[in-house]
């Protein structure tokens, strides 16, 4: 059984190979290189198949870069905080470092 922190945790994680594709394709659509945090975050709200509020969607972008961080990583200048993807990086090896994440949790059991 799961303690409800690994459940919520596990439920994030499920959606992140969605929130990837969708993050990436907002880079490519912007051509920069370092994007602000709050439009990585609209771009999630606005583009995910659910409702993802900004709260739970800055969840998400820090979750990438915590599983994913030679992919993408979070830069602070004066401007203020954004976000670096790796543009030489397939897409399908990042997705398959999310979801070796996602099996290793899922066969994770919790003895209590």
């Amino acid at each position: 059984m799961r303690t409800p922190e690994e459940q919520l945790r596990l439920e994030r994680l499920r959606r992140l190979p969605e929130l990837i594709r969708i993050l990436r394709t907002y880079f490519v659509g912007q051509k920069r290189p370092a994007v602000p945090v709050a439009d990585a975050i609209q771009a999630f709200t606005s583009s995910y198949r659910s409702f993802l509020g900004p709260v739970e969607a800055d969840c998400h972008l820090r979750l990438i870069a915590e599983v994913v961080p030679q992919w993408m990583q979070f830069v602070r200048i004066t401007k203020g905080e954004y976000v670096k993807l790796d543009d030489k990086m397939e897409l399908s090896i990042v997705i398959r470092e999310v979801e070796k994440v996602i099996a290793n949790m899922q066969s994770k059991i919790v003895v209590t």
